[in-house]
C-alpha cells in the first residue's frame, strides 16, 4: 500500500469513524469467543491499533509486509509486531485467535485461499478467525486502485469455501448497507472525472466523524446481537475452526 496510507492512517486511525467502527465490533467478538490472556494474531496489522487495543487483555502478535507500517507500530510502543510475509505464513499450531481486517483482497496476496488456510493451520482447535473484507466487485472505485485491491467478496461464495475446509460459521454479515448506496453513487461520478486514483481517508469535520461513528455503533450492536444484514460494503466474519 501507498506509504502516504499509512501515514494517513497512523494520524486518523484512533477516531477516524471507519477505524474505530471497526475496530469496536472486532473487540465485542473476541471478548464474546476468545477469553483474557489468551494467544492472539494479528495478520496484517498495518499501523497497529488493533494490536494496542486487544493487548491490554490478550497475548497479541502482528506482523505486516511493510517497513512503514512496521514503523509506525513501533511509534506506539508496540513489540510484538515483525515485518512479514502473509504468502510464506506457515506456523504450527499457537493461536486462540486470528484477526484479518481487510488484508488479503490486496494485489500482493497471491493466492487468498491459500492463505486462509495456513490461518487454519496455525490456530488451535477452537481457535477463532475474524476478517473484514470489501465487499461486492461492483463496488471497486478509484479509491480500491489506490490501495492496491485485487479481491472483492460476496458472502455466499466466501462461506461456501470456508465450510467446505472445516470451519464453523459464527457470524456472516454485511456491514454499512448506506455505504454501499454512497459508494455507488461515487463510482457514478466518478466515471465523468479525467483524475487519477485517489485515497478516500481524508480528516472530516468532527460532527460528520461522530454522526458515521454513531450510525455504525448501532450498526455494530445488530451484528453483535444476531443480524446479519443483506448487503454493505463489506463482509465481516466470525469462524471457529473445528
Amino acid at each position: 500500500m501507498d506509504h502516504r496510507e499509512y501515514e494517513a492512517m497512523y494520524n486518523m486511525e484512533n477516531t477516524y469513524w471507519w477505524y474505530a467502527g471497526l475496530h469496536e465490533l472486532v473487540y465485542a467478538f473476541t471478548k464474546k469467543y476468545t477469553r483474557p490472556g489468551s494467544i492472539i494474531f494479528d495478520a496484517g496489522c498495518g499501523t497497529g491499533r488493533m494490536v494496542e487495543i486487544l493487548q491490554k487483555e490478550y497475548l497479541v502478535e502482528g506482523c505486516d509486509f511493510s517497513e512503514a507500517a512496521i514503523g509506525y507500530c513501533r511509534k506506539r510502543g508496540l513489540t510484538s509486531v515483525h515485518r512479514s510475509d502473509l504468502n510464506d505464513f506457515n506456523l504450527p499450531l499457537t493461536y486462540d485467535q486470528i484477526i484479518s481486517l481487510d488484508v488479503i483482497y490486496h494485489e500482493a496476496i497471491q493466492n487468498d485461499d491459500a492463505v486462509l488456510d495456513a490461518f487454519h493451520g496455525a490456530l488451535k482447535p477452537n481457535g477463532i478467525l475474524v476478517l473484514n473484507l470489501p465487499a461486492f466487485p461492483i463496488l471497486r472505485r478509484k479509491h480500491n486502485v489506490f490501495v492496491h485491491e485485487k479481491r472483492r467478496y460476496t458472502r455466499p461464495a466466501l462461506l461456501q469455501y470456508l465450510r467446505k475446509k472445516g470451519w464453523t460459521i459464527h457470524t456472516a454479515t454485511y456491514r454499512m448497507p448506506w455505504l454501499f448506496c454512497i459508494s455507488l453513487v461515487k463510482k457514478w461520478i466518478e466515471s465523468f472525472a479525467c483524475d487519477g486514483p485517489a485515497s478516500d481517508l481524508k480528516p472530516l469535520p468532527e460532527w460528520l466523524n461522530s454522526l458515521l461513528l454513531k450510525l455504525v455503533t448501532i450498526e455494530n450492536k445488530l451484528i453483535a446481537g444476531g443480524v446479519s444484514l443483506p448487503f454493505g460494503s463489506s463482509l465481516f466474519i466470525v469462524a471457529r475452526k473445528k
